[in-house]
């Protein structure tokens, strides 16, 4: 039986039931079910560090699937609920520039999380008048000082992010209402996706 028969969940069910029934000595069927579960592990572990390297797909609508789940990871992993607004669809064909525009949602999620200390978030992809608006909103204490007055490593990263696709980064803060990372970006123009 190949490997591949172990991470099938039926073979791999029906290898246990086998050695169990013939009472081979090289392995017992829970060793045999140890190893399955191993290698189904190890599987799912490699696609999570692949999703890892390249969260968005190359599809049109990859950066909204990317960002559902990194509101379902907040929420799991976090425990705090972070809903994801997506009225209509936002189709960016580019990768590069979808892949820029996740890892800025990406970082504004880690910042709050890890400074704002939120009970809720909130992760925005909506069409605009001029083209397209992301943003991550909290509900934590804001900011004490200007946004301006801000310049950590990873608020330049978005900054940076931002300008390499042609976007606008701002931090938006009021106190105790949270604070909101908006980035504004241009849509490429498509007939199917202009009104």
């Amino acid at each position: 039986m190949a490997t591949n028969d172990l991470v099938h969940p039926t073979r791999g069910i029906e290898l246990v039931r086998r050695l169990a029934e013939a009472g081979q000595r090289i392995f017992t069927a829970e060793q045999a079910a140890r190893i399955a579960s191993h290698v189904r592990e190890a599987i799912a572990q490699t696609r999570s560090l692949a999703r890892g390297l390249s969260p968005v797909e190359s599809d049109p609508s990859g950066l909204a699937n990317a960002l559902q789940n990194l509101s379902h990871q907040a929420t799991t992993l976090f425990r705090v609920p972070c809903d994801l607004h997506y009225p209509e669809p936002v189709l960016l064909a580019d990768q590069q520039t979808a892949t820029h525009l996740y890892r800025i949602a990406q970082e504004a999620t880690h910042n709050a999380l890890k400074h704002a200390s939120p009970t809720r978030l909130r992760i925005a992809l909506e069409r605009t008048p001029a083209g397209a608006r992301l943003s991550v909103r909290d509900n934590g204490p804001g900011l004490k000082q200007p946004a301006a007055d801000h310049h950590g490593m990873g608020l330049r990263i978005m900054r940076h992010r931002a300008e390499m696709i042609g976007a606008r980064l701002e931090l938006l803060s009021a106190r105790r209402r949270g604070l909101e990372v908006v980035c504004t970006f241009p849509l490429p123009y498509s007939p199917a996706t202009t009104p």
